[in-house]
């Protein structure tokens, strides 16, 4: 029926894996769909949230029938075999088609399909809005709040990033609840009008999705309605639908008071989280951070591994401490990607505001903890 070069098979199939489900209680949703895009093959998966297909270069013969096989067979299947060529064809007899069989050199794999109409494919349907972006600045807005999204099942309205429409331009936003994270598409990075851009939630499968898809620097389309979107980058096509619910009003978690601003680089401040943690048992990553002066002193919650401390140098004038999770802020300061950050404080038990210096727009909001002594 087909023959294909296993590296390009392989990474067809790869490509797809995102929007398999192999715990669904479905079974053709474990599998994948080969079928014809003109001289190619197209390989696709989905788990009806979201699909992702792929062009293949191949040698499609006149015999082909397009058909659907589990993903995980597929890959390891694959990869199993040596490099070079691989052909595939109806290792049933006659014209009926139950099975296929992959070779290559002396090597053959027998593999049980499904039929191809019992695939549920995603359409784009009527799209009513078009993006156009540079592929390096979407990428940098949702790795900048990826990190902060909910994985919390029961609010589901978290476990994506939102996506609304400003003056400024395209604002991308993720909490957690113990954290939050903003970004700013500006609108000089935009190549249309996005006023009227409905409010939309995409969901964090999807973004893991986008970001493995997105070039590394080039102009990438996205066509959205209320329901869905679907982008196009390359040899890649990806269709998704958005998380149902409204978002909070992010906004008022943002602090209007944190007047005490301290600079501090970023590399020594993440070296010494990261020191501090070494000897924590604490699940919550604990450190407490104590600013007095132009020093930060950071001081594990003692356990039974032991208690550790170290101190960075700061820019700015502050008399205050303030516990953290540990890790939190060094996804944020990572997320971030600056050589310096710079910490926006109130009180104890206050959000601290996490930036660039000189940022307003784009920003990160983690919340305070308790770090209770030994003897508490």
């Amino acid at each position: 029926m087909f023959k294909a070069e296993k590296s390009a098979l392989a990474s067809a199939v790869e490509t797809v894996k995102p929007a398999i489900n192999n715990r669904n209680t479905i079974p053709i949703l474990a599998n994948v769909l080969i079928e014809r895009d003109g001289d190619d093959l197209l390989v696709t998966g989905t788990n009806l949230d979201l699909q992702l297909s792929v062009r293949c270069a191949a040698t499609i013969g006149g015999d082909f029938v397009p058909f659907t096989l589990p993903h995980a067979l597929m890959q390891s299947a694959v990869k199993s075999m040596p490099d070079g060529p691989i052909s595939v064809s109806n290792a049933t007899p006659g014209p009926r088609l139950d099975a296929v069989a992959l070779k290559s050199g002396r090597a053959r794999i027998k593999i049980p399909i499904l039929p191809a109409g019992d695939f549920p494919k995603l359409k784009g349907g009527s799209m009513t809005h078009s993006i156009g972006c540079g592929s390096k600045s979407l990428r940098q807005c949702l790795e900048g709040v990826s990190f902060a999204i909910s994985t919390e099942e029961t609010r589901i309205y978290l476990n994506g990033i939102f996506v609304e429409a400003q003056p400024e331009g395209l604002i991308f936003v993720a909490t957690d609840g113990h954290r939050m994270a903003r970004r700013l598409l500006p609108h000089t990075d935009l190549d249309d009008d996005v006023a009227e851009l409905p409010h939309i939630i995409i969901p964090r499968n999807t973004v893991g999705a986008i970001l493995s898809s997105l070039p590394k620097d080039d102009n990438v389309t996205l066509k959205l309605s209320e329901e869905r979107m679907e982008m196009e980058s390359g040899a890649i096509t990806l269709i998704s639908k958005f998380v149902e619910g409204t978002f909070p009003d992010y906004k008022r978690i943002i602090p209007a008071n944190n007047d005490t601003k301290i600079r501090i680089n970023t590399k020594a401040l993440t070296s010494a989280i990261e020191r501090v943690l070494t000897v924590s048992t604490d699940k919550g990553n604990g450190v407490s951070f104590a600013f007095q002066g132009d020093t930060l002193t950071l001081t594990s919650r003692p356990g039974s591994h032991g208690e550790a401390e170290d101190a960075v140098s700061t820019v700015g004038d502050a008399d205050l401490s303030i516990g953290f999770n540990g890790k939190y802020l060094q996804e944020i300061i990572g997320a971030i990607g600056t050589d310096e950050v710079e910490l926006a404080l109130n009180r104890m038990d206050s959000p601290a505001i996490i930036r660039k210096p000189g940022e307003t727009v784009s920003l990160s909001i983690l919340m305070p903890m308790r770090i209770e002594s030994q003897h508490e």
